[in-house]
């Protein structure tokens, strides 16, 4: 048998991220590929900031330091995993501005390093301006046009602006997903091509993270609202997937 292979998914969050992530297995993330694979769930507990920390010294990387040895993930069976076991790692962090040690430029620095999942960092996938922007859609507001400040009471308003049907993560149906995925992604290529159209490639989060911020975040202190979730699939995906499955329909939501 092959050796064991794994990959490594951490989260900001010990509790939403999670629910969200095995919802969502039911229906995506499953490279059938892979003949031997476990998913490893890393909750780190904190914001994307003080990772930072763990990497950045007065600025500058510390160039002997990996994801796999800061964090010691463990399998199964309680056995904490090398770093040559991991093939990819997936990051989920949320953009959090209103945390105290919060800093553009330290998360613009962590998107430029964190940009490959089969790298010893990972790929970081960041929700504006935090995890529950995943349910801050209303099928009645055009989703393009929906800003918010960063800040604690954020997820009591997008549970306060969001279909009733989109409240509890963990009852999500694929249904859900793909009108979700769709809303999103089209966001995602608003924020950056200005279009409010399914995009035609994949677009990357620091593309994301400097047009927030110039579009945004400088101009009046908020954030396009886009949730990392299925930003990440178009990326897994590397789109294709979703222009062949019929089934997706993603450009002909009446939300336009």
């Amino acid at each position: 048998m092959n050796k064991q292979e794994y990959i490594l998914f951490i989260f900001e969050g010990l509790k939403t991220e999670p629910i969200i992530f095995e919802n969502i297995k039911k229906y995506f993330l499953q490279k059938k590929e892979m003949n031997v694979r476990q998913d490893i769930i890393f909750c780190y507990g904190t914001v994307i900031y003080k990772l930072y920390q763990e990497f950045f010294i007065d600025g500058s990387l510390d160039k002997d330091l990996d994801l796999v040895t800061i964090l010691k993930p463990r399998n199964k069976d309680s056995e904490i995993i090398k770093p040559s076991q991991v093939s990819e790692i997936y990051l989920f962090f949320d953009y959090d501005s209103h945390a105290s040690n919060a800093s553009d430029i330290k998360l613009q620095s962590m998107l430029k390093l964190f940009n490959d999942e089969t790298s010893d960092y990972g790929k970081l996938f960041v929700s504006y301006p935090m995890v529950e922007s995943l349910q801050h859609v209303k099928k009645e507001v055009n989703f393009h046009e929906t800003i918010e400040i960063s800040q604690k009471e954020y997820k009591k308003i997008a549970k306060e602006n969001c279909e009733k049907e989109f409240l509890h993560f963990n009852d999500y149906t694929e249904e859900i997903w793909i009108y979700l995925i769709n809303q999103h992604s089209k966001k995602a290529n608003f924020i950056v091509n200005h279009s409010f159209h399914f995009p035609s490639t994949v677009i990357e989060q620091l593309e994301i993270f400097d047009n927030q911020k110039i579009k945004y975040i400088d101009i009046e202190n908020k954030v396009a609202v886009l949730s990392a979730f299925p930003i990440i699939l178009l990326d897994y995906y590397v789109i294709n997937f979703f222009k062949q499955n019929d089934n997706l329909q993603m450009n002909k939501d009446s939300n336009e």
